[in-house]
């Protein structure tokens, strides 16, 4: 979504980072309801603390985002380097989620 919002033309920094703080925003609240989730939430596949470490990358992703899009949108400072690793984190998580859930799939017994 960050990606996408960079690629408006004659978009100011200041208006680039207020919009990325607001879409942002709203993913945190799902990312901070996923955590709580895997905190509270007993699973047969993963230990509680597994679960909330899958999680944790996910959120400094999204605190790096925060940071760099409220630095932009309240005095126009130029972060897109920081956004820019937020996002390589952001991808390295997703990444990381996806092969587990791969090899989740792969250990599964067949139903027959």
């Amino acid at each position: 979504m960050v990606s996408l919002l960079a690629l408006f033309p004659d978009m100011s920094l200041i208006t680039f980072g207020r919009v990325t703080l607001v879409v942002t925003g709203t993913w945190t609240v799902w990312v901070v309801v996923r955590l709580y989730q895997a905190a509270t939430v007993l699973s047969v596949h993963e230990t509680r603390m597994v679960a909330i470490r899958r999680h944790v990358s996910t959120l400094i992703g999204f605190g790096l985002l925060i940071y760099s899009a409220g630095r932009m949108g309240l005095d126009g400072n130029d972060m897109r380097d920081t956004m820019a690793a937020a996002n390589i984190v952001l991808l390295f998580s997703a990444t990381e989620k996806a092969w587990g859930l791969l090899n989740r799939i792969a250990t599964a017994k067949p139903n027959g």
